[in-house]
């Protein structure tokens, strides 16, 4: 058990379940065969006598009470413990400060974009779409630059090896500080640029800076879809707010875009 629990507090997940399997397993083979068990196996009576018989009944309802609970018990101790010990491994990695956020199953925000020409969908069914503000951009090419502020500091769309969503982009502080950074979907959160870091599920990422802005907030809906809200700071502009998500009625994407550049001189 020692072994299991090192392995499964040291990330190896899956092998530390496996070695507390097994010793599950040992326990329970090592009480089937154990003396403590055959001593309580009732012999059948040589006589058929009535009270005999009714009398090996009941010792026998015992005998297999008494073989099957303690497997029982080491069972349901496993799959206590199991649920425990990852309750604690995702506690954990919600507190890293890097790491790669996963899908849940979230529906798509309330749009418009339909992407239809003469009746025909032209948004393709493996198209990548990101949701910002009255956003929502899809491509289905890659890699692909979604927006820009003045032309720079753009935020790149992309698809990673098992064909979902990877972003690179930066988000800095007022300073000029990086406080987040994505890279191919692995995100990197400074840990003396941020104030703190929220993330209630592994789907998503929220970051205040040191002044108490909330820079970022985002969500892996699902296989297909981020919905993003920040605040953009860079020396060569103004800030840029993108709102989050209520309605998206702006569409761009494979039919005639390039992506978005928000004109923000400074």
């Amino acid at each position: 058990m020692p072994i299991g629990l090192a392995m499964l507090y040291g990330g190896d997940y899956v092998l530390g379940i496996i070695a507390i399997g097994l010793t599950a397993a040992c326990w329970i083979a090592a009480w089937l065969i154990s003396e403590e068990l055959q001593n309580r196996k009732p012999q059948a009576p040589r006589k058929q006598k009535y009270a005999q018989v009714e009398k090996y009944r009941h010792d026998r309802r015992r005998y297999m009470i008494w073989k099957f609970s303690v497997p029982g018990i080491i069972v349901a101790a496993f799959f206590l413990s199991s649920l425990f010990v990852n309750y604690k491994r995702e506690e954990a990695i919600l507190k890293e400060l890097d790491g790669f956020l996963l899908p849940a199953s979230d529906p798509d925000p309330p749009n418009s974009c339909k992407f239809e020409i003469a009746g025909h969908n032209m948004m393709r069914d493996s198209a990548l779409k990101v949701f910002l503000g009255k956003f929502m951009v899809s491509y289905s090419s890659f890699p692909h630059k979604i927006f820009t502020i003045n032309g720079k500091n753009p935020l790149v769309l992309t698809r990673d090896s098992s064909g979902r969503i990877a972003l690179t982009m930066d988000i800095f502080d007022k300073d000029e500080k990086i406080v987040v950074r994505f890279d191919d979907g692995h995100f990197t959160v400074n840990q003396n640029a941020r104030l703190d870091m929220n993330r209630p599920d592994r789907s998503t990422l929220i970051i205040h800076d040191n002044y108490g802005n909330e820079v970022l907030n985002i969500r892996y809906l699902n296989k297909q879809a981020v919905v993003i809200s920040a605040l953009l700071q860079y020396s060569h502009a103004n800030p840029v707010r993108i709102q989050k998500t209520q309605f998206a009625d702006v569409c761009l994407g494979d039919v005639g875009s390039v992506g978005i550049n928000f004109d923000s001189p400074k």
